[in-house]
């Protein structure tokens, strides 16, 4: 994947976080309605603490969701958003197995998150192939290595995939 669509594809996963989170802020009541229906209300019959944790939640997903919109701390803007949606999918996606489609949509972003937080940066790259090359150089030009460690600082250096 280039730059450019990894850029297009981080964006567009954040947008979904930056909505959500936007709809918990705004709309708090409308969210507790979806959550005092569900099984794990009958568990925890705590209103406030539920609208808390909207608020909460929803302010984190902008947030992250922004950091992941504009390349910042991107992985762990990725792990916090993937820690969120797991439980949401476990506990109200999961209510209606007449309809999983909303299960399948956070599954596939669970994946397009983890997706992100293994993405290695070009610097990253970048920086490990200058030093591979600068080790098997080393090997190569020292006279106190073995004829083997020539040999495989040479072999290695040819089967590396760019």
């Amino acid at each position: 994947m280039s730059k450019q669509q990894f850029w297009l594809f981080r964006s567009l996963t954040s947008l979904i976080f930056i909505y959500a989170g936007t709809k918990h802020l705004t709309t708090p009541g409308g969210i507790f309605k979806r959550i005092a229906s569900s099984t794990i209300y009958g568990f925890i019959q705590n209103e406030a603490l539920f609208i808390t944790a909207i608020y909460l939640s929803g302010a984190l997903m902008v947030a992250a969701g922004l950091a992941l919109l504009i390349g910042y701390k991107t992985k762990s803007a990725a792990w916090i958003l993937l820690a969120m949606i797991i439980p949401i999918t476990l506990t109200t996606q999961l209510e209606n197995l007449n309809d999983l489609g909303p299960f399948f949509k956070n599954v596939a972003i669970m994946g397009s998150l983890l997706l992100i937080t293994k993405r290695k940066l070009n610097h990253e790259k970048n920086n490990s192939n200058i030093n591979d090359h600068a080790n098997r150089a080393s090997v190569l030009l020292s006279g106190k290595s073995s004829t083997e460690e020539r040999q495989s600082a040479i072999h290695a250096s040819t089967d590396k995939a760019y």
